[in-house]
Order: structure tokens, then C-alpha cells, then sequence
């Protein structure tokens, strides 16, 4: 049986592509917060505990991401669900702070920001 490939919390949408690429979007206008990055890693845990995975972080228009959940996905044990992480952005102010995150979160795998979906995936599906 397959797991399931979609998942949705009050502020993000949750997709699997390929059984592999765990493509995250933060709803436009919201706020990702804490507890929406624990009810994923819930699902996650829950449907793709075994499976090597990379991180498409998506940010929707006006969205942003409060500093408990950088912190949160920026911990060592989190890291545990990717091999890669790359930040969709769509604007400067959303690429200032997915470049906040990724500096001063020292994440302990490779990360980068895009403006391209595509490109960002390509680059998550490297070896």
C-alpha cells in the first residue's frame, strides 16, 4: 500500500512528488507556526518514516514562517526527514528570509534558495 501523498494543517498544504521531493507550501497571507510543523513531522513519522526524502520549502504570497518553527526545523534531529532542503521564494523579502534561516540555523545539510520550482527540485534530485 501506498502512503498517502497529500496532507494539510490550518496554515501549510503538504505533498509528496515522486515518493521522494516532500514539497511544503506555506498558505498565502499565513503564518507557518509550530504546531504545523509538528502536525507534518507527525505525518511524516506517521507515512515516510524509512524513506530518504528532500525538502522543498514553498513560501505562498505574504507568507512567512515565525521564528519558533526556524528554529524547530533548523535542529539536528529534525534533519532526520531530509537529505536536502531548498526554499522556494517569490519576492526579496521572502529570499532575505529564507537566507536568514539558512545562515543562522546552521543546518547541518546542503540548503538553497530559488525563485524556480523546477530548478529547485533538479537540484534536490541530485546526487
Amino acid at each position: 500500500m501506498h502512503p498517502p501523498i497529500k496532507f494539510e494543517t490550518e496554515n501549510m498544504l503538504l505533498r509528496v512528488l515522486n515518493g521522494k521531493v516532500v514539497h511544503s507550501f506555506i498558505k498565502d497571507f499565513k503564518d507557518a507556526n509550530l504546531q504545523d510543523a509538528l502536525e507534518i513531522h507527525q505525518f511524516l513519522d506517521a507515512n515516510y518514516k524509512d524513506r530518504e526524502l528532500v525538502n522543498l520549502m514553498e513560501f505562498g504570497n505574504g507568507s512567512t514562517m515565525d521564528r519558533e518553527v526556524r528554529e524547530y526545523l533548523g535542529s539536528p534531529d529534525r534533519v532526520k526527514y531530509s537529505k536536502k532542503v531548498a526554499l522556494l521564494v517569490r519576492n526579496l523579502s521572502q529570499q532575505f528570509i529564507g537566507s536568514y534561516f539558512l545562515k543562522f540555523n546552521n543546518l547541518v545539510l546542503p540548503s538553497k534558495v530559488f525563485y524556480e520550482k523546477q530548478e529547485a527540485i533538479d537540484w534536490l534530485l541530485e546526487d
